[in-house]
């Protein structure tokens, strides 16, 4: 075929796509668009307008379909990042695989711990499931937080916790840290809740975290002496918390000046208005 006639074919082409596109008017995509806002086809609609808007740049009705794109794409923005994040999740999957025997000398377990807790993003964590994971990628899936309310399932975490250090060979001191640290807040829960700690007696002597104040005093001096700087900061707030609430019960003065823990938070430049109490 000569070049001639390969330029000719090109052109008629175009010319039956241009006469194709234009043989729909605007107001015709424009309420093709608004049917779909109506029957709450979000994703179809914002299309729709999207090309609308394109093609048709000084259409009449432009304002009124860009409120209605927008409102479309607003309601379908959660299924549009689910999906973006999916896929992403997914080819981070196939690139580990495709690493992990080439690179068996690498740490690859916050790449599996984040494409894990991608995937289950949108499910409810908890303990048991949590159970469930292995010791080197348990420490990615706390430092996002993904894992129920210490202090709103007390009792659970303790018995977690005790159970997964009975059952695991822990040795990175900052997931011990991590650890320390859930039961510093559950315990915390529990000595502000004398009447449910009393009821759970039983159960908390089992997992050895009673009585309280010896179980929060070992969990805060373990857990900040294994932690690494960022978190040391929060052992001590609870830590200068318990020391006053302590000194409130047992009526011991001076409980500021001598507390170990204020004295290592304020030597860090964190002003008394900073000391708030955590749940």
């Amino acid at each position: 075929m000569s070049r001639k006639a390969v330029k000719y074919i090109f052109i008629c082409f175009f010319v039956f796509i241009a006469n194709y596109i234009f043989a729909i008017s605007p107001d015709e995509i424009y309420e093709s668009g608004i049917r779909a806002f109506k029957l709450e086809r979000w994703r179809e609609c914002t299309e729709i307008l999207d090309r609308l808007i394109d093609v048709w740049p000084d259409y009449e009705k432009k304002s009124e379909a860009i409120y209605y794109r927008s409102i479309a794409a607003i309601r379908d923005l959660d299924k549009n990042v689910n999906d973006y994040r999916a896929n992403l999740t997914n080819k981070i999957a196939s690139d580990c695989e495709k690493i992990a025997d080439e690179l068996s000398d690498k740490d690859m377990s916050e790449l599996n711990a984040a494409v894990a807790i991608s995937k289950i993003d949108t499910e409810t964590i908890d303990w048991n499931k949590l159970t469930k994971i292995k010791v080197d990628e348990l420490k990615h899936y706390l430092l996002r937080g993904r894992h129920p309310n210490p202090q709103t399932e007390p009792l659970t975490t303790l018995k977690w916790v005790h159970a997964y250090e009975q059952n695991s060979s822990i040795k990175e001191p900052e997931l011990k840290a991590m650890l320390e640290l859930l039961k510093v807040k559950a315990l915390w829960r529990f000595l502000l809740s004398p009447i449910a700690a009393e009821a759970e007696k039983k159960e908390l002597e089992e997992i050895k975290v009673y009585p309280l104040t010896k179980a929060i005093e070992k969990a805060l001096n373990n857990g900040f002496r294994q932690s690494q700087a960022n978190m040391k900061k929060e052992f001590a707030i609870y830590g200068y918390h318990y020391d006053y609430l302590r000194s409130k019960l047992f009526g011991t003065e001076k409980v500021v000046s001598n507390s170990k823990w204020y004295k290592y938070l304020t030597e860090r430049g964190l002003h008394n208005k900073e000391l708030i109490c955590p749940f």
